[in-house]
C-alpha cells in the first residue's frame, strides 16, 4: 500500500484500501458486495431470501447505492 501510495495508484472503496482501483468487482453469493464505478450493492444476507430471489429470476441484492 505504501508503495501504491508512492506512485499515485492507492484506491479506496468499500473494503478499505487498494493498489489500485478496479472497474467492477462481482460479488457472488449470499451477503457479497459488487463494486462498479460509482454504486456498489449488497446480496441478500439470508438464505431463504437469497433462494427466494434466485429462484423467482431476480438478482439478489437487497440494497446498495447509486
Amino acid at each position: 500500500l505504501y508503495q501504491a501510495m508512492q506512485s499515485g495508484t492507492l484506491h479506496r472503496n468499500f473494503m478499505g484500501y487498494t493498489a489500485g482501483a478496479t472497474k467492477v468487482m462481482i460479488g457472488l453469493g449470499m451477503s457479497a458486495i459488487s463494486d462498479s464505478w460509482y454504486s456498489f450493492a449488497q446480496n441478500e444476507k439470508d438464505l431463504k431470501d437469497y433462494e427466494a430471489r434466485v429462484e423467482a429470476g431476480k438478482l439478489p441484492v437487497f440494497r446498495g447505492h447509486l
